[in-house]
């Protein structure tokens, strides 16, 4: 069976899709506006991921590399961003490979969501890259937002779709994190890194 579980690139493109970015107003950079959204068009929907050429993910890697190295010459020199300069700064490095530049996307987002605490775009933010940063230090994930799925290659049906390694939390705390609405926990082993 083929088996694709949600990377940190997959899962923001998931993620993404599912939640609308803030439109750019005449204060925002221009340039950071132009980068968020060619990377959300430079990504093919999910079903069409299941069959990508390694030389078609491997060159829209490459384009998403530099736009997060442009992204963080813009983020030095801007002198004062605002929220949605942050956010889209946090989208587009939220793509990165290295532990580097998951935690930058994180910090990014937070300092987002200091600005903006009441926006519903940077909250989302901030729970996507949160989870990328325990999937990698912890193995695990806070709020359920890196999605495993399993497809029958004859069909191509999802047979799984389900919520790996999420954090055992004490229920008085874990219960408003791991309920994800169409997502279930994975059974123990299901989705898990190895």
């Amino acid at each position: 069976m083929r088996i694709i579980a949600a990377t940190a690139a997959a899962f923001f493109l998931l993620s993404a899709s599912a939640n609308a970015a803030p439109a750019c107003a005449p204060e925002d950079s221009a340039e950071l506006c132009a980068l968020a959204a060619a990377t959300l068009s430079d990504n093919p929907p999910f079903a069409q991921l299941r069959s990508e050429s390694q030389a078609d993910a491997a060159a829209r890697a490459q384009r998403h590399a530099e736009r997060r190295a442009r992204t963080r010459e813009l983020l030095d020199a801007l002198p004062a961003p605002n929220w949605r300069d942050l956010y889209r700064a946090g989208y587009i490095t939220g793509y990165g490979d290295t532990r580097d530049e998951r935690l930058l996307a994180m910090a990014i987002a937070i300092r987002a969501l200091s600005l903006a605490p009441d926006e519903p775009d940077v909250r989302f933010l901030v729970a996507m890259t949160v989870d990328s940063v325990t999937r990698t230090y912890a193995g695990a994930q806070l709020y359920g937002r890196q999605k495993y799925f399993q497809f029958n290659p004859d069909t191509g049906a999802t047979e799984i779709a389900c919520l790996p390694q999420m954090l055992d939390l004490p229920p008085t705390v874990g219960a408003a994190f791991h309920h994800v609405e169409g997502y279930p926990r994975c059974p123990v082993g299901v989705g898990e890194a190895h």
